[in-house]
């Protein structure tokens, strides 16, 4: 999810948590009215209470829209593998995969906020703790009964987190001003929580950039149980070893990737008008839209994958190709020259 999708969501379910928190008032209001006035009740709700009342009812409503009613029912699936994220945004480290783990963590932040401004018994860390454990259990279990999503261990632990780092940061602020003794090392050992995590994510992104060729994406993100499966290989290795050069892909920068892009549709079909591609930027991949055409392409090394979405035309049937068909199709083309792979083409043509 990009940034600007982020934001533009955020902004659709703040509108709608202020009309789900005008709706609780009105009810909320009636039900205080008949308990002061026929019930003759003696507690009065503060303003501070009505306050944090309807912002954490707000945000308890942003955060089911996000993580619920955003989504289509097509998941129902769960994973069980704890960390198992982390191990798939370690190995392939594109910014989507970070990006997500992060704002799961964030999402969280809040809550951990707001309840110690709301009641003393939340300015305890089991409290707070148990609290935004109980919320994210309840959100991943409603994701996994209506399929509205998958239920996720990882995203537990990240909300979990997020409501830490939320009490951190508002305990060390309470701390500071109170007038008691030794407050600041009390105001440090409460923000060492945050410290903590955002030395961590510092510590992975600094030692990955440290390092040359960067990570396998092809590592496993989790173990399976293979013992009694059977794996049977018509290939005969060799078992004679060599030595093969390792390189770096070019890279594209966005001004290449576009005139890469604007090349490959005209290349399938010159009557695509490019100059209103629609393109949505999520760093190291670009994605261009145009007509009935899609094509994903990774600025890192240059790779792409292409979807042509005109089969789903009424007016179209589909037809079988022939192995000369394809390897017409598959020749390089002169625009395209600079990003071709000769030698790929002629092991696809050989292998047909």
């Amino acid at each position: 999810m990009r940034i600007d999708e982020i934001i533009s969501s955020l902004k659709e379910y703040i509108f709608f948590a202020i009309a789900g928190v005008i709706i609780l008032a009105v009810i909320i209001g009636v039900v205080y009215v008949i308990y002061k006035k026929f019930l003759r009740g003696r507690k009065n709700i503060t303003i501070r209470q009505t306050v944090m009342t309807g912002l954490i009812s707000g945000y308890i409503i942003v955060i089911l829209s996000i993580t619920i009613l955003n989504r289509s029912s097509v998941y129902g699936s769960a994973n069980f593998h704890f960390l198992s994220s982390y191990k798939e945004a370690w190995n392939n480290f594109s910014v989507r995969n970070w990006q997500y783990l992060i704002f799961n963590i964030i999402m969280f932040v809040p809550l951990g906020i707001l309840l110690p401004l709301t009641h003393k018994n939340f300015q305890k860390i089991t409290y707070i703790l148990s609290a935004g454990f109980m919320l994210t259990f309840v959100v991943e279990i409603l994701q996994r009964i209506t399929a509205f999503g998958i239920f996720e261990l990882d995203d537990i632990f990240n909300n979990v987190i997020g409501t830490l780092v939320g009490y951190s940061i508002v305990m060390t602020v309470i701390s500071l001003n109170k007038n008691q003794k030794h407050k600041y090392r009390k105001a440090f050992v409460y923000f060492s929580p945050f410290l903590i995590v955002v030395a961590l994510f510092a510590g992975m992104f600094i030692y990955y950039n440290l390092q040359e060729f960067g990570n396998l994406s092809q590592n496993y993100d989790y173990k399976l149980n293979v013992k009694n499966a059977d794996i049977i290989s018509d290939i005969v290795f060799s078992e004679d070893t060599e030595m093969v050069p390792v390189y770096k892909a070019p890279s594209l920068n966005k001004d290449k990737s576009k005139k890469f892009a604007a090349d490959f549709f005209n290349s399938i079909n010159t009557n695509i008008d490019t100059s209103n591609m629609e393109i949505l930027d999520y760093h190291e991949e670009i994605v261009y839209r145009v007509s009935r055409y899609s094509l994903w392409l990774n600025n890192i090394d240059g790779s792409y994958r292409y979807t042509d979405f005109s089969f789903f035309d009424d007016d179209i049937n589909p037809k079988s190709a022939s192995a000369d068909i394809l390897i017409d199709e598959l020749k390089p083309n002169d625009s395209l020259q600079d990003y071709s792979n000769e030698k790929l083409f002629k092991k696809i043509k050989e292998s047909l």
